[in-house]
């Protein structure tokens, strides 16, 4: 679906969340962590992580399963109260109403798979298969408990009016 979607490829920052956005003492916003950012990144990747992380703060999330819960409440369901900001956005970019769920699924995907790519970075070497240790680790982080929620309800999402 994606590779022949019609939508405008944005700048992509991979990690917009609170800690990555700053307010200077004259109201000024600034946005710092860079180093996953994608020049001719997919559309609504940020919103939904941002959305997420909103999510996480909203519900007090402390622990993974935490986490989940408010991921569920803002994108699942009848009740998804992201939907409208969602809504907004597609409507903004002129975004196809079906790309948003496989865009949706591919923010996470991306994240959790940058998780190798930066391991890599740090000098641990490529790999094809993580070890057991990073492997463990991979599985209990709380992208990826979002990562296969969303997959595994895609059919539940709320993203488009």
């Amino acid at each position: 679906m994606l590779q022949s979607a019609d939508f405008p490829l944005v700048f992509e920052h991979g990690d917009f969340s609170s800690p990555n956005i700053l307010m200077r003492p004259s109201g000024d916003v600034g946005v710092v962590d860079w180093e996953l950012a994608e020049p001719r990144g997919l559309p609504a990747v940020d919103l939904f992580f941002f959305l997420a992380y909103s999510a996480f703060a909203r519900n007090r999330a402390e622990t993974p399963e935490d986490c989940l819960v408010a991921f569920h409440e803002a994108f699942f369901g009848p009740q998804a109260w992201a939907q409208e900001y969602i809504a907004r956005y597609r409507r903004i970019l002129r975004l196809p109403t079906a790309s948003l769920k496989p865009l949706f699924i591919a923010c996470w995907s991306r994240y959790v798979a940058s998780f190798l790519a930066r391991l890599n970075d740090l000098g641990a070497g490529p790999r094809e298969v993580p070890d057991q240790e990073t492997a463990m680790w991979l599985r209990n982080n709380r992208y990826f408990h979002l990562w296969r929620h969303a997959v595994k309800h895609a059919d539940e999402l709320r993203l488009a009016d």
